[in-house]
């Protein structure tokens, strides 16, 4: 079924996608009612403020749906178009202050240097330039998705509660079209991120569909309320075990890729060894002893040192700035990463460890404290990052060396971990971070 698509969102998105369905009959409701409390209208606003805290382009997402719903009731209601405005108005008033506390930081920092472009939208996975029809399959999900389909289809008009879920069907698919036309102007809106709002809606239509059919067999057919109860129990009970089973064998490719790329222990240890797989990963191994090295090397805390790695994971068990990320996409925009990939590349034409160091003090950026580099022939190895939208992958790799020359014993200090080497400079001046 299409709903396993190749990118699974985090368990938070998957929190918050949940939760649209329902918020969004809820505001079909409250913004299209006559009698509509301003408390009631709070109560919007605060849950689209409470999106932008957690998950900034599912609130995107949903503004935009309920844009899209009231322009529906202005165009079922044209005389209303004032209400309706106002009531819009009191929505984004209420959710603009948990706005601020997320972006107007972000744009204050960005004012002196400009909007710099971002790569988090410039991402094109398979799902992104197709459509999800979940309707289309034939296991149980598909036929319940096909049942909400054909339901949100005939009730939208006279149903409340159908019409907010078919216009958040709508606008799902909505915002695919509009993220296909936006690879025209070099980014996309990350379409394959509200798939899981599509079938959350679906599946809740598919639900409401069977239990009024099956109200209406009962009520025309006369049969007792306790079969009916027996009969939809039964369906639901086949229901999610097929469904159940589905989800195993949908996900057994991310279930053994999480087991393969289990994150390391609290102390940088490797993980536990798994019946599934009996050596998750080698490299984590040498994370505690690369921590214990730059320690010793430094005296630092490690908020304090900026670490120039590829070895990604070792921030994931000390806070680390890293010099880079390890993907574009992942980069802070005010960080410039390809100003920072071209800056490591100006440092490797340095001759000798003199002309390096001053390298390194000339650039725009705070130099690393700390080097965790791979050993090879003829130096240091480093991995470099680069984002080439609208290609596919986006993201390829530089592999680049650094001569032996470059780090003399009198200016750098030499500890080699492993297949690594922890290289810090013996003197240097502590400046703020501006990663």
């Amino acid at each position: 079924m299409q709903a396993a698509t190749g990118t699974c969102p985090t368990p938070g998105y998957r929190l918050g996608g949940a939760a649209l369905p329902p918020l969004t009959v809820i505001a079909y409701r409250v913004l299209g009612d006559d009698r509509t409390l301003l408390r009631a209208l709070a109560a919007l606003g605060a849950s689209l403020g409470l999106a932008v805290l957690c998950y900034t382009m599912l609130a995107a997402f949903w503004a935009f749906c309920l844009l899209v719903l009231v322009a529906v009731l202005i165009a079922r209601q044209p005389r209303r178009w004032a209400t309706l405005l106002r009531r819009t108005a009191v929505v984004a008033g209420v959710a603009a202050p948990a706005g601020c506390v997320v972006l107007l930081p972000y744009w204050l920092a960005a004012l002196p240097v400009g909007s710099p472009p971002t790569t988090a939208l410039k991402f094109i996975p398979y799902q992104q330039i197709t459509y999800l029809l979940p309707m289309a399959s034939l296991d149980p999900p598909g036929v319940l998705c096909l049942a909400g389909t054909a339901w949100l289809l005939l009730r939208a008009r006279t149903h409340a509660v159908a019409g907010g879920l078919l216009g958040l069907v709508g606008c799902c698919y909505a915002w695919s079209v509009l993220s296909q036309l936006a690879i025209a102007a070099g980014t996309t809106l990350l379409s394959f991120r509200v798939h899981p709002v599509l079938l959350a809606a679906l599946y809740c239509a598919g639900i409401l569909g069977v239990a009024e059919l099956l109200d209406v067999v009962r009520r025309r057919g006369q049969v007792a309320w306790r079969t009916s109860r027996l009969v939809g129990g039964g369906l639901a009970a086949v229901l999610a075990v097929s469904t159940l089973q589905h989800a195993h064998a949908a996900l057994n490719r991310e279930v053994d890729l999480a087991y393969r790329q289990s994150y390391p222990t609290s102390d940088g240890s490797r993980p536990a060894r798994t019946p599934r797989v009996a050596d998750p990963g080698s490299a984590d191994e040498w994370l505690a002893p690369l921590a214990e090295a730059i320690a010793g090397a430094t005296g630092k805390q490690p908020q304090e040192l900026v670490v120039l790695t590829d070895v990604h994971r070792l921030t994931s068990v000390r806070p680390y700035w890293s010099y880079l990320t390890s993907t574009p996409g992942y980069s802070n925009p005010l960080g410039r990463h390809e100003e920072r990939n071209e800056e490591v590349k100006r440092w490797l034409r340095a001759r000798d460890a003199q002309s390096f160091t001053r390298a390194m003090a000339s650039g725009a950026f705070r130099p690393p404290d700390v080097f965790v580099l791979t050993r090879v022939p003829g130096g240091f190895g480093l991995t470099l990052t680069h984002h080439h939208f609208p290609r596919v992958p986006t993201t390829s790799v530089e592999r680049v060396t650094f001569p032996r020359q470059l780090f003399s014993e009198s200016l750098f200090t030499r500890r080699d971990v492993g297949p690594y080497t922890v290289l810090t400079a013996r003197q240097r001046h502590s400046t703020a971070a501006t990663t």
